[in-house]
């Protein structure tokens, strides 16, 4: 089977399917589709799958398009035979998973709302109260991570949890170090949890530059 992935290597959400498919054994099985989204310019190699322009972006060839980074999850995870990166269906911890999955997608959009604030606005259009707020849900999100069981990294195959953990620190590392994000609340624990989280093979195999 092969798979179309669109993607762009600074997303976030795109980076956590790249993971997973590596986690479960499919990443070979993936075709990918290099873009670069815009919220304020039409990208016509994505939108003619996805209306909604988003990376990633799952084009299969039996079960059409897929998107949305937790959706595409779910459906490798089932190509897989199931219940590897997150608990079966029927199984309640599965609502667990999904919910822990929702904070951390949450807090990364959060981040990346304070990122386009200044990568793409204007600095007339900046609006301070604006990053502020985003910027305090993106704490806040961090602090109750910091509060939650922290993934075991040690299993033969990462929950989604784990992922879920090694992107959002990830990208903190990569658009938050000016802001010194390592002394918000509780960001010091989820810091020692990646660095000896980012030895997993996979993630080695995924941050790596290319030849």
């Amino acid at each position: 089977m092969s798979l179309e992935l669109y993607y762009s290597p600074n997303s976030p959400f795109a980076r956590k399917v790249l993971i997973v498919a590596r986690e479960l054994g499919l990443y070979s099985q993936l075709q990918l589709q290099l873009v670069a989204p815009n919220p304020t310019v039409r990208v016509p190699e994505l939108h003619v799958h996805n209306p909604l322009a988003q990376v990633p972006t799952l084009v299969t060839p039996d079960h059409g398009v897929i998107f949305d980074s937790g959706v595409i999850v779910q459906y490798l995870d089932v190509l897989a035979g199931g219940g590897k990166i997150l608990p079966p269906s029927g199984d309640l911890k599965r609502y667990e998973a999904l919910t822990y999955d929702h904070l951390c997608n949450g807090t990364l959009g959060a981040m990346l709302l304070v990122r386009y604030e200044s990568a793409v606005r204007t600095l007339e259009q900046h609006s301070e109260p604006w990053v502020t707020g985003q910027l305090s849900k993106a704490q806040r999100g961090i602090q109750r991570l910091s509060e939650l069981h922290l993934p075991d990294i040690s299993g033969p195959v990462l929950s989604l949890q784990a992922v879920d953990l090694l992107v959002v620190v990830w990208y903190l590392d990569r658009r938050f170090g000016h802001l010194n994000w390592r002394e918000w609340e509780g960001a010091k624990v989820l810091a020692e949890w990646y660095e000896h989280a980012e030895k997993r093979q996979s993630w080695v195999e995924e941050v790596a530059p290319p030849l």
